[in-house]
């Protein structure tokens, strides 16, 4: 049977079918030969040529961490997670040429720290704080030794750790060719090494509710943690509201017993929020007063 395209107007759905099979089946990354997993195998074999001493050792066993989240992972996010107990917090993929070259601002009654370019769209590429950097973990998007040495350099002095990333499937990794030369070899050799985990990431439960990190249980997104917690540490270190706003969609509504909210209370909390514009116009839809978000107590979340 021909797979190529039919002449007539209306096509069969068979012959679509297979025509679209054909074309992605083109996509599809080559298995490895014997020869290359040979080579892997003996590379991975090899002792470790130099055994590397920190002056303070991250400890990545029995813990609760936040998993890396394009947009999700920011700092608002990253702050209330610790908060609520998390053992450690992964930034979001940053590729290396992104941050390579970026200003260090820190502003000096926050204490927030922006890495910046001329020449931006206002928006920092990465913004952290100094209460978060024992626990803090920057993933970096490469598929160049080099150019991770130099993304890593720049911003050493305000992390604990550096996580590598060769193999999101995202747009921006893909342009730049860290998950095709990456993700096929690398990710194989991971998620097929023998063990057990004694720790566990958590991303989408925590980007609903970073409160799931609490030893005592989750909280009530809408009558506890977005008006107690999150829109007044957003509107303390100035989050950018495009951010905020998004953080605010992901976070979903609690259910019972944990909210005592009805449905229609719900649904006034989503409409308000889908309509603010600012932090300010957010803040309304709650109701809460201008002054407790203004005060002179820093709500930027401390450890538990």
């Amino acid at each position: 049977m021909s797979l190529s395209r039919s002449r007539s107007p209306s096509p069969s759905a068979k012959r679509i079918k297979l025509t679209h099979q054909a074309s992605t089946a083109t996509t599809a990354y080559p298995a490895p030969d014997a020869s290359l997993e040979a080579l892997i195998e003996q590379e991975m074999a090899l002792p470790i040529e130099v055994r590397k001493t920190y002056n303070r050792e991250i400890e990545y066993e029995n813990k609760l961490v936040l998993a890396p989240m394009v947009r999700t992972g920011s700092l608002p996010m990253r702050l209330l997670s610790l908060h609520y107990g998390a053992g450690l917090v992964w930034g979001p993929e940053i590729v290396d040429k992104a941050i390579i070259g970026a200003e260090r601002i820190v502003d000096p009654v926050t204490g927030v720290i922006s890495y910046t370019k001329k020449g931006g769209d206002g928006k920092p590429i990465f913004t952290c704080h100094p209460i978060e950097k024992p626990f803090l973990i920057y993933q970096i998007g490469t598929s160049d030794p080099e150019l991770a040495v130099a993304a890593a350099k720049t911003v050493e002095q305000d992390v604990a750790g550096f996580d590598l990333n060769c193999g999101c499937p995202k747009p921006f990794s893909e342009k730049t060719g860290v998950f095709e030369r990456g993700a096929f070899h690398a990710t194989r050799r991971l998620t097929l090494a023998p063990g057990g985990a004694s720790s566990v990431m958590i991303a989408r439960a925590a980007e609903s509710n970073p409160s799931i990190f609490h030893p005592s249980g989750p909280i009530s997104t809408m009558e506890s943690l977005i008006p107690t917690h999150f829109l007044p540490l957003c509107a303390y270190i100035n989050n950018h509201y495009s951010n905020t706003k998004f953080l605010l969609y992901q976070f979903k509504p609690s259910p019972s017993p944990i909210s005592t909210l009805s449905k229609a209370e719900r649904k006034r909390f989503s409409d308000g929020i889908a309509a603010a514009k600012t932090i300010d116009q957010a803040v309304a839809v709650l109701r809460l007063d201008h002054a407790r978000r203004k005060g002179t107590r820093r709500p930027v979340p401390q450890r538990p």
